[in-house]
């Protein structure tokens, strides 16, 4: 993959890309003060898939700003076949709008007005499709990847691209290769036409984690915020709340089973996992089920639920594992963290409880969309430790980009509690090796634990090397009267020569309410 440039283009766009797309500078498509993704000069990759198949195509999205949807529009090549019709939905799969494709150009760009436009809240989760009945549609694999984990145009922000197989309209959820199939609005804020300047360059963000299924065919120190901090109002929109109040935040969908529990069945296939593809799906595990080092294997979970009396319930040192909507009862078992990912893969919209510590990540690995509470006061190995993400070793390795991220901590819900021993919320120590890019955002850090968020590198064995390229942003902190910054000494326990190179948007929410901004210098706000 070609070095990521970076491109600052009209309609407030910033991006940061491997992908040799021109991004638009004309408008031709689109009426004064409304703005979109891509623009209408945008030119695929690949324009045409070969697949044939009749299928919804769109893109999962946000907007930081409230604001309304007047259009919906898509890149089409000549090979694809209408009648094309076009589709906007809520986060949690509601459709809020449906327009034809009426009068369309042989290639390029199309709008369609939707008859009456749909207004959208801020920072919450929706799709934009359409259905191609004859598939040939425009894809570009690998663009939500590596570097560029989104994409930014003003307030809009893509996350994904999504599509589902069908004869007819129908809400696209799954994601093959981190693709994009240019799916894109026509949007125009609350606050006015679109400031033309560019925004700062993009980074990793919140990014739900592709679903595993079946595919188409085919060192200088980082500066402190001084912005004002942003509201911590409940959200809403469609989705799932967790939490209440200042602390409560809306996930995509809901974390852990999607099906009720007794309709799982006993999983009874092997537990030691070293070459070959495993699918685990609606089952009950009760046995430890391990990738260790050295492994080759894939294996994918779905709506799975783990309550196994062992030392660890998911163990892949190596491997890689693509795991969605698990529910992990560690059952006050054991110390050691209940899932590991150090082979690469992730976890994604997950509940986990009863757990001291409930995931280890390693390279090439993420943790996205994940509640984590009901933390032990003790477990069958006495007095708990607890942190709710821990990286601990970290190196470039296991497909890991040269470059930027390849470990992500995002959106995740940390609720510690009472926990006894609990360290910290999010904790990236080298105890175990070097540690080198990662990226902590978006994740909400109840009060508990000596310090919510714990960045050193002087872990205990003395063998683990530097940390490097540490990004955190946009994160939330909440206090109580007895944790007073989060954690009880402080928001964050950081040593100077760790390699934090972005530090931005963090937030604590004091027990009064009062919102004040964290700056990397000073843990006690």
């Amino acid at each position: 993959m070609a070095v990521a440039l970076a491109a600052v283009l009209a309609l407030g766009i910033t991006y940061v890309s491997a992908h040799p797309n021109r991004l638009a500078s004309a408008q031709s498509l689109l009426q004064n003060g409304e703005l979109s993704l891509w623009g209408t000069t945008t030119t695929p990759r690949n324009g045409a898939d070969p697949d044939t198949r009749s299928v919804e195509l769109g893109t999962r999205f946000s907007t930081s700003t409230p604001g309304t949807v007047t259009a919906i529009t898509f890149f089409k090549h000549r090979e694809n076949g209408g009648p094309h019709t076009g589709a906007l939905w809520s986060g949690a799969g509601n459709r809020l709008a449906t327009v034809q494709f009426g009068t369309e150009t042989a290639s390029g760009w199309q709008i369609a007005r939707l008859a009456t436009p749909v207004h959208l809240a801020a920072n919450t989760p929706y799709v934009v499709s359409y259905h191609a009945p004859k598939g040939r549609y425009a894809d570009d694999t690998e663009y939500f990847a590596g570097t560029h984990l989104v994409l930014r145009a003003g307030p809009l922000t893509a996350t994904a691209g999504v599509y589902a197989y069908g004869d007819s309209v129908r809400f696209p959820t799954a994601i093959w290769r981190n693709s994009t199939y240019y799916v894109d609005v026509a949007f125009r804020a609350d606050s006015g036409p679109a400031s033309s300047s560019p925004p700062a360059a993009p980074t990793p963000s919140a990014t739900p984690t592709p679903t595993v299924t079946t595919p188409p065919a085919s060192s200088t120190p980082p500066p402190t915020t001084t912005t004002p901090p942003p509201t911590t109002a409940p959200p809403s929109g469609s989705g799932y709340l967790i939490g209440s109040g200042p602390s409560a935040r809306m996930f995509p969908e809901r974390p852990g089973l999607t099906t009720a529990e007794t309709g799982l069945t006993q999983y009874t296939g092997p537990t030691q996992l070293t070459s070959g593809s495993y699918l685990i799906e609606n089952k009950l595990v009760t046995k430890q089920i391990e990738l260790p080092r050295g492994s080759t294997a894939t294996l994918t979970l779905r709506n799975v639920k783990f309550r196994a009396t062992a030392t660890y319930q998911l163990i892949a040192r190596g491997g890689t594992v693509h795991a969605d909507h698990l529910f992990v009862d560690g059952a006050l078992n054991s110390n050691e963290p209940a899932v590991v990912i150090e082979g690469g893969g992730w976890i994604r919209y997950s509940d986990l409880i009863n757990v001291a510590n409930p995931i280890r990540l390693g390279s090439n690995s993420r943790a996205e969309w994940n509640y984590l509470h009901s933390f032990p006061t003790r477990t069958a190995e006495g007095g708990a430790h607890s942190d709710g993400i821990e990286i601990y070793y970290g190196k470039r390795e296991n497909g890991a980009p040269a470059t930027g991220p390849h470990i992500f901590v995002l959106n995740n819900y940390v609720d510690m509690g009472d926990a006894e021993g609990a360290n910290s919320s999010i904790n990236v120590t080298n105890d175990f090796g070097p540690i080198d890019g990662v990226r902590i955002e978006g994740n909400t850090m109840l009060p508990g634990g000596n310090y919510a968020l714990y960045i050193r590198s002087d872990g205990y064995c003395g063998c683990g090397g530097s940390d490097r390229d540490i990004e955190v942003v946009n994160n939330r902190w909440f206090a109580d009267a007895v944790n007073r910054w989060g954690g009880y000494y402080g928001t964050h326990s950081y040593q100077p020569a760790v390699g934090v190179t972005v530090w931005s948007g963090n937030v604590l929410t004091r027990a009064s309410g009062q919102v004040v901004s964290i700056s990397l210098s000073n843990p006690q706000p």
